[in-house]
């Protein structure tokens, strides 16, 4: 039997705008990931790894450049192709 899902991505992204001549920094690529209801999660990861980003579009204090996010079932973005900078 398969649980619910608390907290599920697809193909989430997130870019920055970078310094002009650089391209734009990647902060989040490709995310998928789910988190079941009652599950212990730990989120790790070394220095600018996208950590926060992720927190705060799942929070909704941040849009992704693409990607879909889902907390408790509710979408907090959907099918987003937004340019969002930095």
């Amino acid at each position: 039997m398969k649980r619910d899902l608390s907290v599920e991505t697809k193909q989430l992204r997130r870019l920055f705008k970078g310094v002009p001549g650089a391209g734009d920094v990647v902060a989040l690529a490709s995310v998928d990931l789910q988190i079941e209801e009652g599950e212990v999660f730990g989120l790790l990861g070394p220095n600018d790894a996208g950590k926060t980003t992720l927190i705060k579009i799942l929070a909704t204090l941040l849009l992704p450049t693409s990607g879909e996010a889902y907390v408790k079932g509710l979408a907090t973005v959907k099918n987003t192709s937004q340019k969002s900078g930095g």
